[in-house]
């Protein structure tokens, strides 16, 4: 998403990270991805 446009109607949030974001993000806090029953729910566990 481009810095000029928004996301649900908040000029201020600009960025949105992708399902390889996320997934990066959840293992660098120390968690383990187990399934993804829809979309944006993830189910962990600690490492």
């Amino acid at each position: 998403m481009a810095r000029d446009q928004n996301f649900a109607g908040d000029r201020t949030n600009w960025w949105i990270p992708n399902r390889a974001c996320i997934e990066a993000m959840l293992r660098s806090a120390g968690l383990a991805v187990l399934e993804r029953p829809a979309d944006d729910v993830y189910l962990c566990r600690v490492r």
